[in-house]
């Protein structure tokens, strides 16, 4: 067995009240995709906190058209997002330049989903999500979700360690600084949602669901994105159909090309990763996936 010399604190399976807020207001608001995935047991328990007297105009307004797949793309991301530059104390933007930064940097989003409606609309997140995470609902709501999230890790053990494992032969293998993986669960979220954030050398992976494939997958993304920019001029130039990449990750310029080849490369990645087959020299096999 490959030993890894690179050490990433133990993996284990987690939620986080502000995030979970999110998730609990839009289920309030109209969000169902709480129901794909699921068992019926957890389908109907998490039903039982849904009472739409509680929905608010802030939270129905994160269901857009602008993804045929997921109408909660980007916004509900997005407020994840904001949650790591919000001050949860006085509930307003920490650092409102630095968030709006990331998200004009942001190569997987169109220019519409980032105009100045969302930012009229996001303006209003931090008061509306202290509104929430101060409820009584909520606070009820959340005593049933840190119970479901015990189970999880009870139910994962061995998958959890097998997982460490894994990343630790990746960051061994690929230099990274991130030395936490937090994998944040909402079982509210759609199960075949997973979204990543990285603060301060952590990558936070939030998801409806535990897939150890999927924090792999998310993981990969940030090791190979830094490749995908060195190497975009030929990965641009490329003909090449990538096949399996929904029309969704694809956008009207450059960036939409480069973001379907990154998910595109980071699938066939996962795939090495759990043969315990990783190329040494990740540039040549990125390039490799974009010839012609």
């Amino acid at each position: 067995m490959i030993k890894a010399t690179h050490t990433i604190e133990n993996i284990s399976i987690t939620n986080a009240p502000s995030i979970s807020a999110i998730y609990f207001a839009l289920l309030q608001s109209g969000y169902d995709y709480y129901s794909l995935g699921r068992t019926q047991k957890q389908i109907e328990s998490v039903k039982s906190f849904c009472n739409p007297e509680l929905s608010s105009v802030f939270f129905s307004q994160a269901k857009q058209n602008t993804c045929e797949t997921y109408s909660y793309w980007p916004r509900a991301a997005l407020m994840e997002s904001a949650v790591f530059y919000i001050n949860t104390d006085t509930a307003r933007f920490s650092n409102f330049a630095e968030y709006k930064n990331f998200v004009m940097s942001a190569s997987n989003l169109k220019d519409t989903q980032r105009d100045e409606n969302f930012w009229s609309w996001i303006a209003d997140f931090p008061a509306e999500l202290n509104r929430v995470i101060n409820s009584e609902p909520f606070k009820k709501y959340l005593e049933w979700e840190n119970g479901w999230i015990e189970q999880q890790n009870k139910a994962n053990t061995d998958t959890l360690t097998a997982l460490q494992q894994t990343i630790e032969i990746c960051t061994d293998k690929y230099n990274t600084d991130i030395n936490t993986i937090k994998i944040v669960l909402s079982p509210i979220k759609c199960a075949y949602s997973s979204d990543y954030h990285v603060t301060d050398k952590q990558l936070i992976i939030c998801s409806g669901t535990f897939n150890s494939d999927s924090v792999i997958h998310e993981f990969l993304h940030h090791i190979i994105h830094p490749y995908i920019i060195k190497t975009q001029s030929r990965i641009l130039a490329s003909k090449k159909h990538f096949d399996g990449i929904d029309n969704s990750y694809y956008l009207d310029n450059d960036s939409g090309k480069l973001n379907a080849f990154e998910e595109y490369s980071v699938r066939a990645l996962t795939k090495q990763a759990l043969k315990k087959a990783l190329p040494d020299d990740l540039e040549k096999y990125i390039l490799s996936l974009s010839d012609n």
